[in-house]
This record gives C-alpha cells, structure tokens and sequence, in this order.
C-alpha cells in the first residue's frame, strides 16, 4: 500500500507543478522578449523567458535528484552555476559559470563513476570542454574590448560577422551537433546515472543557451535549406546506430542527439518565435531524457546490466510498471501532446509554405520517423515475460517516482501550453 500512496503523491505534485508552469507560462513567455531584452535588474540580470523556462527545467531536475538523496556538492555547484548563466548580462561572468556547470559533471564523472573506463571518458570531456571554452573565451574578450563593454546587450553583431559565427560554432559542439558529437555516447555509458541525467537534461541546453543568447542576429532564413539537408543527412545515420545498439545508455545518447537536432532546426529560422519554441522542445526534451535515464537507472539496481533485453524483463514485470514505463516512452517519443510534438508540428506547418514537397516530406520523416524505435523498445518492454515480477512489484522507490513526476510534467505542460 505504501508504494501506491507514494505514487498518488508524486502524481498530485507533478500535476500541481505542471499546472503552476503552464499557466505562469502563458503570462510570462509571450510578455517579453526571447532575444534578451525581457527585465534588467540592476544591469547585470536578466530576466526572460530563455532563463525561466531553462531555470525551470535545472530547478525541477535537481529537485528530483535532491529528493532521491543524490544531490551531492558537484551537482549542486553545476545547477547554481547553469542559474547564474541563465541570467547573467555580464559576458565574461556567463562564461565562467556556463563553464563551470559543465566542468563539475566532469569532476561528478570521476569521482562517482563505478566504471573502468571512466579516466578514457573524461579525457574526452574535458577536450571537450578546453577545445570549445578557450576560443570561445577568446571572441568573447576581443568583441568585449572593440566594443568597450563587456555586456553582450550592447553588442553589434554586424560589426563582428565572422567572430559571432565562431562563437556560434563554439556553442554548437556544446549541444552537440555532429560532427562534434563523438564524446557524448562515451561519457554517457561510462558516467554514473546522476550525470547522465544531467548532461541530457539541462547541460545539453546551455550550448542552444548560448546560440540564442549571442548569436541569434547571425540566423537567417537563408541558412534554412542548407541546415534541413545535413540534419536529415545525421539524423537518418543517429536513428541507424540507435537500431543496432543494446546498451540501454548509449542508446539512449544516441536518440538524444538526434533529438536535439530539432531544436537546432527551429534556431535555423532566425527569429525569436522560433527560439522562443526551440526553448520549449528543449524542456520536453530534457524533462523526457531525464525521466529515461531514472528508468534506466533503477532497472540496471536490480540485474546490474544494461541491455535491453534484460531491462525489458524488469520494466515490463508488473502491470502498473508498464504503464509508468509507457508514458515515459511517450514522452521520450514526443507523442502528442508533449512539447516535443507541438514544436516539430510547428516545423512541418511552417516548411509546407516552402513549396518544395520533397524536403516537407523529408523533414517529415525525419522528425517523426525517429520517434518509432522508441516504440520498438516500448513493445518489447510490453512482450517481456516479467520475471522478475516480483522485484519489480516490491522496488516503487524513490527512483521510479522521479520517472512518473518527469512524465506526467512533461505530458501536462504540453498539454496545457
């Protein structure tokens, strides 16, 4: 009984909150504006939709790590430095802090990881972070010292044309986006589950951050076309190697990728209605990959692997499970009415008056043809003998509440939004 009154509780707080976003939301998102030029609080803080709609998301999935006792310094640390970028006018202090958000998952994967080959995966992160941090530190100082201030709302992106799209750049392999992608599947199947879950929840969003934040004049219409062909191109070879792969994490990286392609598509528009939606997939997209990392999470506790199969004969144990499992898949799917769904809807209206029925039709199949190996996974969760029914029945912890409050937020925002 006990695990049934956790689950009520848990559903009335996801319901509660989700309801409390979506109607704040609605005041807030279309009141100012997405570029950065909301409210300014004493010439140093911003407050827009871009740092309400991210805060919310880093809030929500601290709050879901804290409650299940993992919240430890270095996570702490990474989702007060993410806050402080959200907000920051000053760009020298955005960098510093939207640096160190990404350097404590770093010191998190070594620390905690019970892996062998976690010292190989740093290697990469940290490369990572030191090939795209350092130039990026270095446009920063150089547009800073021609334009004599240092905040990037007084900035003239003509001047600096080029500086802007290395910087854009920069921030692109934060993402990632191929072909600067090659780390994320590694670190994700080495890294422990607490940093899995924060790389794709809100860490994979600072770099889309960042594009809006600084490069969003540099966007436009004309980069459309060109942008559609190569994630399409990524996109179908994303979606291939997810088919092949059994390791639950990598997988699971893998669709990430291809997911937050998406959110890239909408910034090709280079218009602040469509950063404004970019920002919301990037919630769905963070709430859902969350939750399936916790899913991922609590079955490899009790069979100590990864591979589908077997995770399926947990996952698919006992009736009530199923149906927990099934809404996160939905919502890893971006089925309707998720905020995934809504924005790649909003793509395909807005591309039908291209006139060009090949690339709709491309583009079509690209943002929803991804979304059927989710449901592979999901049948074979719902085919799976369930023997380890039992475990499953007696193991509604903590972990498995964190999966339905994710879900059942991301589900209802979208639903109201």
């Amino acid at each position: 009984m006990w695990w049934f009154i956790s689950i009520s509780n848990w559903l009335l707080v996801g319901l509660f909150v989700g309801f409390i976003f979506s109607t704040v939301s609605l005041g807030v998102l279309y009141s100012v504006n997405v570029g950065g030029f909301g409210y300014i609080v004493g010439d140093c803080i911003l407050l827009d939709s871009c740092g309400f709609i991210l805060g919310l998301l880093t809030l929500m999935i601290w709050l879901v790590l804290w409650v299940m006792g993992v919240s430890n310094f270095f996570i702490s640390l990474s989702v007060f430095s993410a806050l402080l970028s959200y907000v920051s006018v000053n760009s020298l202090v955005f960098w510093f802090f939207y640096e160190l958000s990404i350097i404590s998952a770093l010191l998190l994967l070594v620390k905690d990881s019970p892996y062998p080959e976690r010292y190989c995966a740093s290697w990469y992160f940290g490369g990572y972070i030191i090939l795209s941090g350092v130039p990026l530190l270095l446009c920063i100082l150089i547009v800073s010292f021609f334009e004599g201030t240092v905040s990037f709302l007084g900035w003239n992106i003509s001047n600096y044309n080029m500086v802007f799209w290395l910087m854009c750049l920069m921030f692109m392999t934060k993402v990632p986006v191929p072909p600067f992608h090659v780390w994320l599947p590694l670190v994700h199947a080495e890294a422990s589950s607490p940093v899995s879950i924060i790389l794709s929840g809100y860490i994979m969003k600072l770099g889309v951050l960042g594009v809006i934040r600084f490069g969003g004049g540099v966007f436009n219409s004309d980069l459309l076309l060109g942008v559609v062909v190569w994630l399409c191109i990524f996109g179908l070879l994303f979606v291939l190697s997810s088919y092949i792969e059994c390791d639950a994490k990598r997988w699971l990286a893998m669709l990430s990728l291809f997911h937050i392609l998406v959110a890239v598509l909408l910034l090709s528009f280079g218009t602040g209605d469509y950063d404004l939606v970019s920002l919301l997939y990037c919630f769905g997209h963070g709430v859902a990959a969350a939750s399936a990392f916790l899913a991922i999470w609590w079955g490899y506790s009790y069979i100590g692997s990864r591979d589908w199969y077997m995770l399926s004969c947990v996952l698919g144990g006992v009736l009530g499970v199923q149906l927990l499992i099934g809404l996160m898949f939905l919502c890893v799917a971006g089925f309707p009415p998720t905020l995934q769904f809504i924005s790649e809807l909003l793509v395909v209206v807005s591309l039908s008056g291209v006139s060009d029925y090949v690339m709709l039709f491309v583009v079509s199949f690209f943002l929803f043809g991804g979304s059927l190996l989710v449901f592979v996974i999901f049948g074979m969760v719902l085919v799976s003998s369930g023997v380890f029914g039992s475990i499953c029945y007696l193991g509604l912890d903590k972990c498995l509440m964190g999966v339905l409050f994710m879900s059942v937020f991301g589900v209802l925002s979208g639903f109201l939004l």
